[in-house]
This record gives C-alpha cells, sequence and structure tokens, in this order.
C-alpha cells in the first residue's frame, strides 16, 4: 500500500510540475484518499534520505531551519546592539580631546563647570584633584557631575578667592593634557592645571581635573 502511495503522489508531482524547491503538494487534488495521504506524507517527512521527485525533504527541512537560526541571530543582533549604538551616538558629542578641555577651561574660569554635564563628558564620575603648593598636599574628590565639583569648589571660595585662573593648553597625547605654566603662579589663584581622559566607542571623556592652588 505505501510503494502504491508512493508512486501515486510522485506521478501527481510530476504532472502538476512540481519542480519549485520546495514542491508543493495537495492532498486535495491527489487520486487517493486525503487522510491516506496526509498520514503518508508525514510518514515519509519523518524517513530520512527519503525524497519525492528527486528533492529530499529531510535536507531541505534541515536547511530551512539552519537558514532561520542565522535570520533569528542576526535579528537578535541588531535588537540587542541597535539601541546600545543609538545611546552611545547621542551621547558621543566629542571625538577630538582638545575643543573638550578647552570648553572645561572657559567653564571653569566663568564659574560655570555645570554647564558641561549636558555634554556628559565622564563615565560616571569625575574626580577632582587639589595641589596645595605652600603645603605640599592632596585633596582628592570623586564627584558624580561638574556641577557637583563646581559646588564642591566654590564652598572653598571666599569673596572670589582664590582666584580662578587659565594657561594656554601645551599639548595633550596619551590620556594627559597640560597647561602651560613658564610664567609661574601667583599667591591667592587657582590655576587649571592638568586633565586625564580616555577613549570609548569612538568619543573621549574627561577622567581627572587637576588643579593648582597657589595658596
Amino acid at each position: 500500500m505505501g510503494e502504491s502511495l508512493n508512486r501515486s503522489l510522485v506521478r501527481h508531482l510530476t504532472l502538476n510540475g512540481a519542480s519549485t524547491d520546495p514542491p508543493v503538494i495537495s492532498c486535495h487534488l491527489a487520486s487517493i484518499p486525503y487522510n491516506l495521504c496526509v498520514r503518508h506524507l508525514w510518514s515519509l517527512l519523518k524517513q530520512p534520505c527519503r525524497s519525492l521527485s528527486g528533492i529530499s525533504l529531510r535536507t531541505y527541512t534541515k536547511g530551512r531551519r539552519k537558514k532561520m537560526k542565522t535570520i533569528y541571530a542576526f535579528v537578535l543582533f541588531v535588537l540587542v546592539l541597535a539601541p546600545t549604538a543609538a545611546k552611545a551616538a547621542d551621547h558621543c558629542t566629542n571625538e577630538a580631546i582638545e575643543p573638550l578641555v578647552s570648553r572645561l577651561a572657559q567653564a571653569w574660569a566663568t564659574r560655570k563647570l555645570g554647564s558641561l554635564d549636558k555634554e556628559k563628558p565622564y563615565r560616571g564620575s569625575v574626580q577632582v584633584v587639589v595641589d596645595h603648593s605652600t603645603a605640599d598636599k592632596f585633596e582628592v574628590k570623586e564627584k558624580p557631575n561638574f556641577e557637583a565639583m563646581e559646588q564642591w569648589l566654590r564652598s572653598q571660595e571666599h569673596k572670589g578667592v582664590p582666584a580662578r585662573e587659565t594657561r594656554p593648553l601645551l599639548w595633550c597625547a596619551k590620556g594627559l593634557c597640560v597647561f602651560d605654566f613658564s610664567a609661574g603662579i601667583a599667591h591667592n589663584h587657582r590655576y587649571l592645571r592638568k586633565v586625564t581622559y580616555g577613549h570609548h566607542n569612538g568619543c573621549v571623556y574627561i577622567k581627572s581635573v587637576f588643579l593648582l592652588d597657589g595658596d
């Protein structure tokens, strides 16, 4: 009975032009009972290396499953990385360190360090280090943003003293920016001395701000 069904199906597929991959099988049009046709087709699908009209159903099924897995993996990759890339692009406003340090120096001199927070030029937090030239000591603070740094620095000032001052930027290289102090420093002045920075996702960010206090 099975062999007879095989021949009937193959004849039906051949007469109906079933040369596509996969063949279009219609038990409604086959010249055999519908329930036997469906049951026999299912048994053929479960048997390894059996084919209808020279087309291996098992090979086709495996190839289709592999292709679908590849598509699913690609879609998952896009869904996971696309929001991350978009987020990085939204926060990535700095591709070169020199312009960023110039804005930092301007914000420092005008007592508006908080204005840098809209760029978020840091990762998580930013460190501030104050070097007291006469006392030979350092103050190190970790702040969540530049506005918090600004408020802490203002708490150490009294009627504008120590005065804030900047010097020309000398160079930036290998994670460090240095200012030119060839002209010396003055008493009761606080200077932007150097800045350390890093790179992340093609953007630069500030790690630490070093200040020099003339005391």
